[in-house]
């Protein structure tokens, strides 16, 4: 039978694929472990969460500077010998800090696991936090920062958040230059005492995880000490009323919009109804914004919103860079959208286009046992199992073009909107 190549391929709705259902597991020092086993797989992934982050530190930057003091050595190996150690096993350490937790993760051979997870025991138990290290650590981040201030991009992102949350609040506060002077390894000590404690933590590995690594897994991070309760986040929840400002940037040769408002997060229902309006308006290449914006007036090279869920809250944003002399123009157009989602009734023909690619982008982000792995770590942070994904392919599926308006007349009333722009001065 010859192959008629001017037919298109028939369509045929997605299927929701099932994850790897994890093993659940208790160190005996009571760390909770999420287990997903794969024989086939050579290499282990270890990913080790901590309720670390900016919502539990008491100073600005001190939960980003445990994190990258951590990596700096410990008391028995210094800064360069540690690290040698974990190159030698042929291990991959990565180390991070966001809004609401720190998170250690390790990829290893798996026969190396027993001397990589003593090496990560050995860092949970006698960090150096040495002051010849922490100086090299300021001044890495302290040229980090004056090259992110001089991108408009980072700069209207870091203003909408402060005008969305407060100043003073984890997920509207910046880390400043003056704040990394003010580091000092006692107070960094004294964070990683109350918080990196196995109450406050949960381990999740993935690969071929033999009854040798399970037990060592317990004689390593089983054994570490428990400490006090978990401390409480210090997070607020009275949220600012929308604004709008515009800052100006010498030397700047182009505009950053950045319009966005306080929105739920993934624990609540109306969650996945967001996320799938949000691909509509702005999250892929064929979005609404992208095709006024870019395509047909030609304002922007790329424009994308996003939907953040955090854990005390959600964000989403809209982001472009666009002439500075074209920075009024493109802001009516992205409230013109906004508009039109609210008030038009969407063709079936595009919510079913839209369909398929978050579908497909949902099969993609489940292919491999990490990457389930990943997809498992993010329903378990707001309580949730597995089933949180089959209901997202569930809720997909039956979402309709009258969902679709009722849910951006909910979130993305532009009015609700906050804005702010970095550009160029202007000329008065």
């Amino acid at each position: 039978m010859r192959l008629d190549r001017s037919l298109a391929p028939a369509l045929h709705p997605f299927a929701y694929p099932g994850l790897c259902a994890p093993e659940p597991l208790r160190l005996s020092n009571g760390i909770p472990c999420s287990l997903f086993h794969q024989e086939d797989y050579r290499i282990v992934r270890l990913d080790l969460r901590v309720q670390a982050g900016a919502c539990h530190q008491s100073e600005p930057g001190l939960a980003l500077a445990t994190v990258k003091m951590l990596q700096e050595g410990t008391q028995a190996h210094p800064s360069e010998s540690w690290m040698e150690c974990l190159d030698f096993e042929g291990a991959f350490l990565e180390l991070t800090s966001n809004r609401d937790t720190a998170c250690i993760s390790v990829h290893f051979p798996s026969e190396a696991a027993e001397p990589v997870l003593n090496l990560l025991k050995e860092m949970l138990l006698c960090p150096l936090f040495s002051e010849e290290r922490l100086r090299i650590v300021q001044v890495q981040q302290q040229q980090t920062l004056a090259i992110h201030a001089e991108k408009t991009a980072y700069v209207a992102y870091r203003a909408l958040a402060e005008a969305l949350f407060g100043s003073t609040h984890p997920y509207g506060s910046h880390l400043k230059v003056e704040d990394v002077e003010a580091w000092d390894t006692a107070r960094i000590a004294g964070f990683f005492k109350r918080h990196y404690v196995p109450s406050a933590m949960r381990v999740y590995v993935a690969g071929n995880l033999t009854p040798a690594l399970r037990r060592q897994l317990d004689r390593t991070l089983g054994s570490l000490p428990c400490g006090g309760e978990v401390a409480k986040p210090v997070v607020g929840r009275d949220f600012l009323p929308p604004v709008r400002k515009r800052i100006a940037k010498a030397g700047s040769v182009q505009s950053s919009i950045c319009m966005g408002r306080v929105v739920c997060n993934r624990a609540h229902p109306d969650w996945m109804r967001l996320c799938v309006t949000n691909r509509i308006l702005g999250g892929y290449f064929g979005s609404r914004l992208m095709t006024e914006i870019r395509e047909r007036s030609g304002l922007a090279y790329g424009i994308y919103s996003h939907a953040v869920s955090l854990q005390h809250a959600g964000m989403l944003y809209i982001a472009a860079d666009v002439n500075a002399e074209a920075e009024t123009e493109a802001v009516a157009k992205i409230r013109a959208e906004m508009r039109r989602l609210c008030d038009e009734p969407m063709p079936e023909e595009e919510l079913a286009r839209v369909k398929r690619y978050e579908s497909g982008s949902l099969l993609r982000s489940f292919d491999g046992l990490f990457a389930q792995m990943e997809r498992c770590m993010e329903a378990d942070a707001f309580g949730m199992d597995a089933s949180y994904w089959e209901r997202y392919f569930q809720t997909l599926a039956a979402f309709t073009c009258e969902d679709v308006r009722e849910t951006a007349r909910r979130y993305l009333d532009p009015n609700q909107m906050s804005e702010v722009v970095v550009g160029p001065p202007r000329n008065t």
